[in-house]
């Protein structure tokens, strides 16, 4: 996954605590069921303003999902969440019922696949 990283967005990179070492390891073709259960999130340096509102929503196995909305909708950080770039302000993501921070978050990133519309 490339995404461009702005010199603005650094402070809030280097600000974010440290994601301790989980045990769960996803393999290649397990079957993986994620949840989100009213999740809300603000950015740190965005003042508290709600990126993510009470997002509740459940993608089963074998599912093919596609985000779509307009701008500042909240679909790239829906997928900031799930690759734990960041961690819910509120609300809990699970993934097979365990909640998502209980994951190994390298072994997590290298198994989600995702097709991002920008070159």
């Amino acid at each position: 996954i490339y995404d461009e990283v702005s010199p603005t967005t650094l402070p809030e990179i280097s600000n974010t605590p440290p994601i301790t070492k989980a045990s769960i390891k996803l393999q290649t073709g397990d079957p993986i069921e994620i949840t989100f259960e009213n999740v809300s999130f603000s950015y740190p340096s965005r003042n508290k303003k709600l990126a993510l509102e009470h997002a509740s929503f459940r993608v089963k196995t074998g599912s093919t999902v596609a985000f779509v909305g307009g701008s500042g909708s909240g679909k790239s950080t829906c997928i900031q969440l799930l690759l734990r770039f960041y961690d819910p302000t509120d609300g809990h993501i699970k993934i097979n019922g365990h909640h998502i921070q209980e994951y190994d978050i390298n072994n997590l990133r290298q198994t989600i696949g995702l097709v991002s519309q920008e070159p």
